[in-house]
């Protein structure tokens, strides 16, 4: 019995040692993010000060088009999103709402992007037809000025597509570099 019990610790201790070494992201309980914007695990203070400044206005897409993609900086993006009925999303969301819209997305080198938005929004990247699986996520439902910010692996060279939906009109969201940090 104690052997077993050191053999489920041992590999405890080298599935955390691996996760750690892989940069994975521990996953977060849901009861800790729901604090303000100091509660954040993730060092989000060059999002929350980009948060702070004055938006440009994006109005989504219901299709993919050939439209020049949003690119990564500190100035974020006021989105005007559709009725989700009229948009062609091309992986159905985790949770939907009344309202969605697309946007393509593309980076000038690869790396670790945070995809940031102020209020409640399920926000998926898709490469292709297929969903990108995100690298960490972590909300702070206290915190108006950055809601939520999702962590993707990108390349540079295709174009991305950000496919967000909710019960919002508009919303504010960021794509920022997060260099090597999740």
């Amino acid at each position: 019995m104690a052997m077993n019990r050191v053999a489920g610790l041992v590999l405890v201790f080298v599935v955390t040692s691996i996760t750690e070494a892989l940069g994975e992201p521990a996953h977060r309980p849901m009861e800790e993010m729901r604090g303000g914007c100091a509660d954040y695990a993730l060092n989000v203070r060059a999002e929350l000060a980009a948060m702070e400044q004055a938006s440009r206005p994006v109005k989504s897409l219901a299709t993919r088009e050939e439209v020049a993609p949003i690119m990564p900086g500190l100035q974020p993006i006021s989105i005007t999103f559709l009725n989700a009925d009229g948009v062609s999303l091309t992986v159905t969301p985790k949770r939907s709402g009344s309202s969605a819209g697309l946007l393509p997305i593309a980076v000038p080198r690869d790396g670790r992007y945070r995809i940031s938005a102020d209020t409640a929004l399920w926000i998926e990247v898709v490469a292709g037809q297929e969903r990108l699986e995100p690298q960490a996520f972590e909300m702070q439902t206290g915190c108006s000025t950055l809601f939520k910010t999702v962590v993707y692996e990108l390349k540079a060279g295709p174009r991305y597509w950000m496919e967000l939906s909710g019960n919002v009109k508009t919303a504010r969201v960021l794509l920022s570099d997060a260099g090597g940090a999740p």
